[in-house]
């Protein structure tokens, strides 16, 4: 019994030993809470004397000494969160930002939810285009804020300044949250709109933007009702319901809207297509002038060009006969050289690469150094695959800067394209913004539009918050 008993003992012993040793460890950690949260009760009387006198000095408007007393109370008693938010007020008004953001930033680091902080620190951020820490801020005032509408506000700025920043991927959350407090609200309405236009969901922006544009007068136009008509307009053209396009867009053909509005007119893919025709890309020249006729059926010149260029693309080998006939009896090195380059251009056409490499080569014997027949070599390798080779030569022809600006625009143009299709589209962009002539910029920005951006966001108002900085 005796070696039973002790053992109970020692257990008991070493249960209560540790209870007692938790029990003091959880006393000294209040004891020393309550030292560091309590202030002697003089500190908190003289905080308060000096409070007051700084708010005397803040009715009077002497801003500067009423910051040195919200500090000696702050001093004296640097728990009282209301004491940082008053200096943070007055730094505002003296727009000395950089410590108002210090102070606010004391106020939120005291108490999260602190609304009122969080909102101005949102709007100075965003002042100094600190879009990240704005994010934040303007997260936190959501969902601290109580107010419906200011909450969807503030999700609506991150939305816009997501968009700015072409941060896309985020924008996604921001737009569900808005829509579930707000479904009908038109703003969020828009945003979620042209969230899916941006995702090429082009009937689910139409189903948002209907709802809206049926409240809308149509009596005038009006550029803060143009972004819903040029966002709905935008999902009807690329779902290819063109006639409802058209219609739509004419009530949002106002100051901003009105350079993409032309982005979608029959007339703007009758000069892409004309510039593809001249770099000898005639599939992509064929496939614009279709777009032309999906829009404007009776689009006499577009219908032109289709037909013409058919009758260049069609079987050429009686032509290609003909040409060698001449060859077989010319004895001009530069007559020569001129049917070896419609010869070449026969055969590209018909997409006999092998055959059109051969006669440029001929064509080249006699003016090895010709830019035109250098072009349609280049454009030849490219076409068999020797993507680098036709890159090179081509670069070369653009680098002559002896030749004219028009001619150069070309060379510029294939290039972009050239390297568009190699997957290197940023490499194009340079030289897309190169180009000078008239014949190429309409396509060559349509490719930077592609690359860079969208005309998604044309019209848009420069973001900010609307709160201020509060009494």
């Amino acid at each position: 019994m005796f070696p039973s008993a002790t053992f109970k003992l020692c257990h008991l012993t070493n249960t209560s030993f540790k209870s007692l040793v938790a029990i003091f460890v959880l006393f000294c950690g209040i004891l020393i809470s309550f030292c560091v949260v309590a202030q002697p009760p003089d500190k908190v009387k003289d905080g308060m004397m000096n409070f007051n006198k700084a708010e005397e000095f803040k009715k009077a408007k002497n801003w500067a000494l009423a910051i040195d007393y919200y500090k000696k109370a702050a001093a004296d008693n640097p728990l009282n969160i209301n004491f940082y938010l008053q200096q943070a007020k007055c730094y505002f008004i003296l727009k000395d930002f950089d410590n108002a953001i210090k102070m606010y930033t004391k106020v939120v680091e005291m108490q999260n939810d602190h609304l009122e902080a969080n909102v101005i620190l949102a709007k100075l951020s965003l002042q100094r285009r600190d879009f990240n820490n704005a994010i934040k801020y303007l997260d936190k005032s959501f969902t601290y804020e109580g107010d419906k509408i200011k909450r969807v506000t503030y999700k609506i700025q991150i939305i816009n300044i997501l968009y700015k920043e072409k941060r896309f991927n985020e924008v996604g959350k921001h737009i569900q949250d808005a829509y579930q407090i707000a479904p009908n609200q038109v703003d969020v309405l828009f945003c979620k709109a042209r969230y899916h236009n941006q995702k090429n969901e082009y009937p689910k922006a139409i189903e948002c933007l209907e709802k809206v544009v049926e409240r809308f007068p149509k009596d005038s136009l009006s550029q803060e009702r143009a972004k819903f008509y040029f966002q709905l307009g935008f999902a009807y053209f690329h779902s290819g319901q063109y006639d409802k396009s058209t219609e739509t867009l004419k009530m949002a053909n106002i100051g901003p809207f009105k350079g993409p509005i032309l982005k979608m007119q029959p007339e703007y893919y009758f000069q892409v297509a004309n510039a593809h025709y001249k770099i000898n890309d005639y599939a992509a020249a064929k496939n614009y002038l279709e777009m032309c006729l999906k829009i404007r059926k009776e689009f006499v010149g577009a219908n032109q060009f289709l037909a013409k260029l058919g009758e260049e693309l069609a079987d050429k080998s009686a032509t290609i006969h003909k040409i060698k006939v001449m060859l077989q009896t010319e004895k001009d090195p530069l007559k020569q050289s001129n049917f070896n380059k419609e010869l070449a251009n026969c055969y590209f056409k018909n997409a006999k690469y092998p055959d059109a490499l051969a006669a440029i080569e001929e064509a080249l014997k006699s003016q090895p150094v010709a830019a035109p027949l250098l072009f349609i070599k280049g454009r030849t390798l490219f076409e068999l695959g020797k993507k680098d080779e036709a890159m090179n030569i081509i670069k070369a022809l653009y680098d002559n800067k002896t030749l004219d600006p028009e001619m150069r625009s070309q060379f510029a143009f294939a290039i972009g394209i050239m390297l568009v299709r190699t997957n290197k589209a940023k490499d194009a962009v340079p030289y897309f913004k190169q180009v000078q002539s008239y014949h190429y910029k309409t396509a060559s920005a349509m490719e930077v539009e592609k690359i860079e951006g969208s005309q998604l966001f044309a019209g848009e108002q420069e973001i900010k918050v609307e709160e201020g900085a509060g009494n």
